[in-house]
């Protein structure tokens, strides 16, 4: 069973997401390739299209997971609304901040991505237990 088919077990909060964002696969988001990685692996698992991660994109949000190295990778954090319109969004997606860490489990992850992405909370006001690796709070005098 592949990630997306996993994080769809939890088919509460995965429609309460794809409500609000759409939902691809994701290969190789660069941010989520922190030690330990093995590039080699990575790239012969890319070049093959094998055990593809997850991409929820809204119009301001993004919610990116990815196993890597035996860990459920996220990264979370602010996002365009069209690729045009980046530095004319630019001060907005840095308010919306960001983080990238590692979850224990799939539903840990839906349950934060279901906050984040369909409820609209702050990054730092979610209550799911996570291994934060970075963070940027999210600026909420902006909202």
């Amino acid at each position: 069973m592949g990630l997306r088919e996993q994080l769809a077990e939890d088919k509460p909060a995965f429609d309460a997401i794809v409500a609000v964002a759409t939902c691809r696969d994701s290969l190789f988001f660069a941010d989520l390739c922190w030690p330990p990685f093995d590039s080699e692996a990575e790239l012969r698992r890319l070049a093959r299209g094998d055990d593809p991660g997850v991409i929820f994109e809204t119009v301001s949000r993004v919610f990116v997971i990815e196993e890597h190295s035996g860990e459920l990778r996220y990264y979370a954090g602010g996002w365009r609304s069209h690729e045009s319109r980046i530095h004319l969004e630019q001060d907005r997606i840095e308010a919306e901040g960001f983080e990238m860490g590692v979850f224990q489990s799939p539903r840990e992850a839906m349950v934060f991505a279901e906050c984040y992405l369909a409820q609209g909370h702050a990054l730092q006001d979610i209550e799911v237990p996570r291994l934060v690796r970075h963070r940027q709070e999210t600026d909420k005098s902006r909202r």
